[in-house]
């Protein structure tokens, strides 16, 4: 970290993490570990239909570690996403409406308990929201 008037420097770049996932239209957000000193990078897993995690620590990246969903508001789309409260316990992910062949669905956001120590995640509940027909809807 003395390197580069104390920002650091590279020591390995272009290391692939996770070869063959999809990346492409994802949600990803990252929280820091309980300890405070790391990160919990979390990221969408649209075709297994988990949460894909990464522990990034100060010397190294941890993983990927894997989490099934038991239920999800489709936030594999390019409308979705997934971010944490200010206090890291919980992980919401969401998707903004739709309407299709006449019918409303979407707008759902979905609530998991996160741990911030050892990066579990359960389920807790989804909401439904109401369309907001004043903005862009689709």
């Amino acid at each position: 970290m003395d390197s580069n008037q104390g920002k650091g420097k590279v020591i390995l770049k272009d290391k692939v993490l996770s070869d063959k996932q999809h990346y492409y239209n994802t949600a990803m957000t990252a929280v820091k570990h309980a300890n405070g000193k790391d990160w919990w990078l979390v990221k969408a897993d649209c075709f297994s239909h988990r949460l894909q995690e990464f522990l990034v620590r100060e010397d190294s990246i941890l993983g990927p570690f894997y989490q099934n969903i038991t239920d999800t508001g489709d936030f594999c789309n390019f409308l979705g996403t997934i971010r944490f409260n200010n206090s890291g316990t919980q992980l919401a992910s969401g998707i903004y409406g739709k309407t299709i062949n006449g019918l409303y669905v979407r707008n759902r956001v979905d609530l998991y308990d996160f741990d911030r120590c050892d990066g579990s995640i359960n389920y807790k509940q989804y909401y439904m929201t109401p369309m907001d027909t004043a903005s862009y809807w689709d």
